[in-house]
């Protein structure tokens, strides 16, 4: 088996140049064979990356750095060694932690927004009814009989809304008398 040396102890003149390169020489001292099966990117694009010298696109180093310890300082500076330190990974999953709560947050915002936007169109008694529909929900959480009511009621077609209409009326009757 032909060992290979790490960059650190090549001269500069045979240094790995590009991150494709780099990332190829990490891949092969990871075990080509595992880091294909454990994040499924085949050989050949590895080498094509190498050979084409190609940058390689952020999302990548960090699903390699996650998966297989692949250090993103190694592969995009050439400094260092091809394994990720400890405090490389907490780093790296910390910011991606972090992304995905604002990106979350931002879809919560977005959903406010227009719901918010939507109120403002409505009328007084309309309002007032998406409140009380608020709070019978809120009141409810784990009763999801009530959300498939809802969820059917505004499903129907315009034509069957006065058949609901007089048949929840007379469910009105039945309950309270």
């Amino acid at each position: 088996m032909k060992k290979v040396k790490d960059p650190e102890t090549l001269k500069p003149s045979r240094a790995l140049g590009s991150e494709g390169k780099r990332l190829l020489h990490a891949v092969h001292q990871y075990g080509i064979q595992r880091a294909v099966e454990r994040v499924n990117i085949t050989q050949h694009t590895f080498q094509r990356w190498a050979r084409n010298d190609d940058k390689i696109e952020e999302l990548i180093l960090n699903e390699l750095l996650i998966q297989l310890g692949i250090s993103k300082t190694y592969i995009k500076t050439g400094k260092g060694i091809w394994q990720a330190t400890t405090e490389e990974q907490m780093s790296i999953f910390g910011d991606l932690v972090t992304d995905l709560v604002k990106s979350q947050k931002v879809k919560e915002d977005v959903q406010m927004k227009r719901v918010i936007d939507l109120t403002l169109k409505l009328e007084l008694s309309d309002k007032e009814l998406l409140i009380n529909v608020c709070h019978k929900l809120l009141q409810e959480k784990k009763n999801k009989n009530l959300r498939s009511v809802i969820s059917l009621i505004l499903n129907l077609p315009r034509s069957s809304y006065e058949s609901a209409y007089k048949q929840l009326l007379s469910l009105e009757k039945k309950v309270y008398d």
